[in-house]
């Protein structure tokens, strides 16, 4: 028993550790605050928690004003747009400009409106244009008698002001008293050529329900719903949106009752529409579960904010400090997680750093290993210094018998075996891995004779930089066979290389046939895939290039059908004298 109490209260365990926060931060504070503040508690929650209500009846309030600002603005860009201003300036038009004149706004008015899905649709009134045709619409409802409602609104709105809210719909006579889903705004649209002339007013039909949606915030429900009253008192939407009649009538008292259930109502300020927004809270709940849940937690973690604070930090550094140093060790690429990680072999997290460490330091060189067999596994099944050996014989033979582009043939042949050679090396300088891409062009160009032609640029700054063996001739290859082969046509391939941020880029482009986006997204899952696909050589030399250096190295492909396909490979910079590290 002494033994694991010792157990308990030694901080180099992390039981220790947990033991000893958990005790600072929570028995003995909650003790203290159960013997001397439990007579203090009950009046500080509900003073704050109808604070509380009081505050998220402002922020809610602030939100509709954003929303409303949100919406001035967008009718100021609809206003502002040029080729509206200039449809609407015209005056009179024929049928066919007047379709086309339609088609357009349409368009505009989607391009504008389609971030705001509250807007269902709207309408467009030119008010110098032709009598009959002045009305530009999308999906806008016009009643009997629209016309001559749409002329008499132009009026009001050049004599009463640029901007108005209504709740129904302007140009349809109203049939019931039932409150309408939607609401009108109308923008009176004047010249911005400098004469400000008036030329129309457009109308925005605005869905309430996704208006009003993002308010959901404020997590309304029918014990603690929320109203927006317009400027005569009336509820112009309720969330949630169907409530009991009782709750919806009084909106200007400050207290409501019914049913043995009272409830306190919190009202914000009238805003630039004379709107309110009126929250009505349940009294049990406001008082009982604030109180009971999660006022007392709150209060509970201020009082112990100040004395935890410095105990956990210092206790949870002894943790924090070697989880940090894994994590920094993970986020490294593979080629740079080079360097010793300290740990404290004292400590038992640190002891699992050090074990972790270690294991991934195996794991990259079980990488390796794999990566050198899937290399040697390739050579092998060509056997180079046999096909190597018999080609330098069949050279020799084609030069006695004055075979010379024979000679040349085998030449290239023999040049491109010897770099697979390579002396058993695995990386070799960007001189010879060109040297290997010339020697196999040459060959298919006595191939192929006038098929292709090809072109290799290099910056001589990376000449010497060593890459992995084997790494351009694949996509050569591909090139080839894959986009110029089934053009039909001559065709170009184009190697480049360079470096830009100590990051190494090679690109081979051809302009052959191309592929769809369907087959480019296809090739590239196949790339990605641990599976083995028909892109055998793209995914052998994107899977050596990532189980060396890690992400974001490997290759990608861009193509346009048609057109032209490109494929990039993306490595670190090797300098000579650090590729025996790599």
């Amino acid at each position: 028993m002494i033994k694991h109490f010792k157990q308990l209260l030694n901080i180099r365990t992390i039981r220790g550790k947990f033991f000893i926060l958990t005790l600072t931060l929570t028995g003995i504070p909650i003790l203290v605050v159960s013997l001397v503040f439990s007579p203090i508690v009950l009046g500080i929650l509900r003073t704050n928690a109808e604070n509380q209500a009081q505050a998220s009846v402002m922020v809610g309030n602030d939100f509709l004003d954003k929303q409303i600002n949100d919406l001035v603005d967008l009718s100021n860009v609809i206003l502002g747009n040029a080729e509206i201003q200039s449809i609407l300036s015209t005056g009179s038009f024929d049928d066919y400009t007047y379709l086309q004149n339609n088609r357009k706004i349409t368009k505009l008015m989607i391009d504008i409106t389609n971030t705001k899905s509250y807007i269902v649709s709207y309408f467009i009134y030119d008010g110098i244009g032709n009598q009959n045709m002045r009305m530009f619409n999308y999906g806008f409802p016009i009643g009997l008698g629209g016309t001559e409602r749409a002329q008499s609104y132009f009026r009001y709105m050049v004599n009463h002001g640029p901007m108005v809210w209504l709740e129904d719909n302007p140009l349809e006579e109203k049939t019931s008293n039932e409150s309408s889903p939607y609401l009108y705004v109308l923008k009176l649209l004047r010249s911005t050529s400098g004469d400000d002339r008036n030329l129309g007013y457009v109308v925005l039909q605005i869905d309430k329900s996704l208006f009003f949606s993002d308010l959901k915030f404020l997590k309304p429900d029918q014990s603690s719903p929320y109203y927006i009253a317009n400027s005569e008192g009336n509820v112009l939407f309720s969330l949630p949106e169907k409530l009991p009649s009782y709750l919806a009538q009084p909106l200007h008292k400050q207290q409501i009752k019914n049913k043995g259930v009272s409830y306190i109502s919190k009202v914000g300020p009238r805003n630039q529409l004379g709107w309110k927004l009126i929250h009505l809270i349940e009294t049990p709940k406001l008082y009982q579960d604030a109180q009971k849940i999660r006022n007392l937690f709150i209060l509970l973690y201020v009082i112990l904010a100040f004395t935890g604070w410095f105990m956990s930090y210092s206790l949870g550094n002894s943790i924090r400090k070697p989880l940090n140093k894994i994590q920094k060790y993970m986020k490294l690429p593979l080629y740079q997680q080079r360097l010793p990680v300290a740990f404290d072999p004292r400590d038992e997290v640190e002891m699992i750093g050090e074990k972790f460490v270690h294991l991934l330091s195996e794991n990259k060189h079980l990488n390796h290993r794999v990566v050198d067999s899937e290399i040697k596994a390739l050579q092998a099944q060509i056997n180079p210094h046999f096909l190597y050996n018999t080609l330098e014989s069949l050279n020799w033979l084609a030069i006695s018998r004055k075979q010379f582009e024979i000679s040349d043939v085998i030449g290239s042949l023999g040049k491109f075996f010897r770099i697979t050679i390579s002396k058993g090396k695995d990386i070799i300088p960007v001189s010879e891995e060109i040297e290997h891409i010339h020697a196999y062009m040459k060959v298919q160009h006595f191939r192929y004779k006038d098929k292709f032609d090809y072109v290799v640029e290099i910056d001589p700054e990376i000449e010497s930089f060593l890459v992995p063996k084997f790494l351009l001739q694949p996509l050569v290859e591909n090139a080839l066979y894959h986009g110029l082969k089934p053009k039909g046509g001559k065709g170009t391939i184009f190697v480049s290389g360079e470096v830009k941020d100590d990051i190494l880029i090679f690109r081979v482009t051809d302009d052959g046939v191309g592929m769809s986006q369907q087959c480019l997204t296809e090739i590239e899952q196949c790339i990605q895939s641990s599976i083995p696909s028909r892109v055998y050589g793209l995914k052998n030399v994107h899977d050596r290039v990532r189980l060396r250096f890690g992400e974001p190295f490997g290759m990608q492909i861009t193509s346009v059908e048609g057109l032209y396909t490109t494929s990039e490979i993306i490595l670190p910079v090797i300098l000579p004298k650090e590729g025996v590290n790599v």
